[in-house]
């Protein structure tokens, strides 16, 4: 029995009667997707799994609402995307399980957005060199406070369209956003892509069903930012496994065989953290974005994010490039070459993927 014929059974309903073995728990395991198996066998071996889901959702909205009065109180304009938004998408929330609570604010509110939660009880995490959010701890749950949506080693036409999300976004409620359907499915998408060079999970193809079958898609920009992002070929392979997994048909697309693409999903895990074979270093698609940016701090957002007294001004520059210099000399130097000069011979797979 493979593991994607309880993902399946699970998206259409079905209830199975045969026997989940040890193997099958560790792939749900691995996948993030051990809250499934009570619902399509109501067997009270798994309702524990189930029933820490729903507590486990319930404390993701508790924080992501006091994050939202936080911000609100201090008129921060914000936004959330992926599992808190793709969750309310599915019949139960608490099957999609959350890892953390991404939430985005322009870079004008940043500095602000970071002391107040601060001020919140939120304990600033130490963060990885990166060049797109940085983290929080409160309550035992991982808040990703964005300052971009994208690294800008993932693509400068991806960083151009989420460059400013509030573009495409519509008002939720006082201080908080939505990104428009549309938008949420590409961001959704180009994340999943990210992820999957290194290896994603099969949940991803649950939520882009729910995405696409719960929300409304302007198909014609779907298709025209999936095309300047170079997604067409990933994108395809989505449709393909979509049908194949849950016999559905969000638009017409040219038929292949998936068993790779679903195969590779199971093998690695939610986010390739089964992956003995890669590491982060082949997630990057555009390396020389990431040495220019990284070394001569030439994204503006992710300057004022390391040096947020003088980041903004371009007048500081010079002291930045050489504190960060240092920084990386004495601190980074050995992984941040390996990350940039490693060189990457899974070109064929990442083609067949279409990332």
């Amino acid at each position: 029995m493979d593991f994607s014929n309880l993902v399946s059974a699970y998206v259409l309903g079905r209830h199975i009667d045969y026997e989940i073995n040890n193997d099958l728990l560790r792939v749900a395991k691995e996948q993030a997707l051990l809250t499934i198996l009570f619902p399509i066998t109501s067997n009270n071996l798994y309702k524990k799994y189930y029933i820490s889901g729903t507590v486990l959702d319930e404390r993701f909205n508790n924080l992501k609402n006091t994050i939202t009065k936080i911000f609100d109180e201090n008129c921060i304009k914000h936004l959330y995307v992926k599992g808190a938004l793709i969750s309310k998408l599915y019949p139960d929330s608490a099957i999609r399980t959350r890892g953390d609570i991404d939430v985005y604010v322009s870079l004008s509110d940043f500095n602000k957005a970071k002391k107040v939660l601060v001020d919140n009880g939120f304990a600033l995490e130490p963060t990885e060199d990166c060049a797109h959010h940085i983290c929080f701890k409160k309550d035992s749950i991982e808040v990703e406070l964005h300052f971009n949506l994208f690294d800008p080693g993932d693509g400068k036409k991806l960083c151009e369209i989420f460059n400013n999300p509030f573009d495409y976004s519509q008002n939720v409620s006082n201080m908080e956003y939505k990104l428009q359907d549309t938008y949420h499915l590409v961001f959704a998408i180009a994340h999943f892509a990210r992820h999957l060079r290194v290896g994603a999970g099969i949940r991803y193809m649950m939520d882009f069903y729910y995405m696409m079958n719960n929300t409304v898609i302007d198909k014609d920009l779907l298709h025209v930012l999936l095309k300047e992002l170079n997604l067409e070929v990933l994108y395809n392979n989505i449709l393909n496994a979509l049908d194949v997994l849950f016999d559905y048909q969000f638009e017409d697309f040219k038929k292949k065989d998936i068993k790779f693409f679903i195969d590779y999903m199971l093998k690695y895990g939610i986010h390739g953290h089964n992956n003995n074979d890669l590491n982060y270093t082949s997630a990057r698609k555009n390396k020389f974005n990431i040495f220019i940016a990284r070394v001569f701090l030439t994204n503006r957002a992710y300057r004022v994010s390391c040096y947020p007294k003088i980041g903004k001004h371009l007048i500081f520059w010079p002291i930045c490039f050489i504190r960060h210099t240092f920084y990386l000399v004495f601190n980074k130097l050995p992984k941040f070459f390996i990350l940039v000069f490693k060189r990457n011979n899974r070109g064929k797979l990442y083609k067949d993927l279409g990332v």
